[in-house]
């Protein structure tokens, strides 16, 4: 049995050949993030609290973080919002967001020019640039996790801006800010509605320009009912983090190789099926 395995996008997966003669009939299985894939081994996946309460399923990383923020006696936590038992005080949580955009990045130059984006996005907004495709290298991360934690308690908004605008492609930089007390915007996937729940994100393809979706942001920004109201609907759901889903993987390849009469089957075509319509151009730059 042979499975075509791969969690970078067509665009930059340029070692093999898949469209070769000699893969014709040749997989067995493909086992890649997308979700039409025999299976799936995705970056990640957002399932409404009660789901993951039933299915056993824990954000550890989230709550740890959570509980190191905010204490279950503070009187001022309100209750209209929460994560498992303990309540948030959402206004504090606004007030503490002093600054707009945050972009975490090290990948420079994209197929999806990501770049080219931000470049005119930051024209209409302020953007903070971490990572080394900052340009003056003011700006990083010794600690890397503490410096996220701090780093979201104060700005506002997250870019989860993928390198390749591809079907299904959403890596674990937009499950692992969701999780966080802030907003994504996201841009990559072709449609993120089959990985995040409405009205919990921010998604480019819904905006004429970089113009427009900065004139957006500045607003929802400094309305701070808005604001919460979407930081309070993200709160009834839990992320489910990439390491769980590469267990969930391998256990269904497992499961399959060890029932090969029932799920034995030829791939005609991989190269076809990885390959055509998955990606685009952008467009959308300027």
């Amino acid at each position: 049995m042979f499975v075509f395995v791969s969690i970078e996008s067509p665009v930059y997966l340029n070692y093999t050949n898949v469209t070769s003669e000699i893969y014709l009939n040749y997989f067995n299985y493909t086992m890649t993030y997308r979700t039409d894939s025999d299976i799936q081994y995705l970056y990640g996946s957002v399932i409404s609290n009660d789901t993951a309460e039933e299915k056993g399923f824990k954000d550890m990383e989230n709550e740890n973080n959570f509980k190191r923020q905010f204490s279950a006696t503070d009187a001022k936590f309100e209750k209209n919002g929460y994560t498992g038992d303990i309540y948030k005080n959402y206004s504090e949580i606004f007030r503490e967001k002093t600054e707009s955009l945050l972009w975490m990045v090290s990948h420079c130059q994209t197929q999806s020019k990501r770049e080219s984006y931000i470049e005119e996005l930051a024209k209409f907004t302020n953007v903070t640039n971490i990572g080394r495709c900052n340009a003056n290298k003011s700006s990083s991360c010794s600690n890397k996790l503490n410096c996220e934690i701090d780093l979201a308690k104060k700005f506002k908004f997250y870019l989860a801006f993928e390198n390749s605008l591809c079907i299904d492609y959403i890596t674990e930089k937009a499950f692992k800010w969701y999780s966080r007390d802030l907003i994504i915007v996201v841009r990559g996937a072709r449609d993120y509605q089959k990985f995040l729940p409405k009205g919990t994100f921010i998604d480019t393809n819904y905006f004429t320009s970089p113009k427009s979706l900065a004139r957006y942001l500045n607003k929802l920004g400094s309305d701070e009912q808005r604001y919460t109201d979407i930081l309070k609907l993200k709160d009834h759901f839990k992320v489910i983090g990439e390491q769980e889903h590469a267990k969930i993987a391998y256990c269904n390849l497992c499961f399959k190789l060890n029932n090969l009469r029932q799920f034995r089957k030829s791939i005609k075509d991989v190269g076809a099926w990885w390959l055509e319509n998955a990606c685009v151009i952008s467009n959308d730059t300027g």
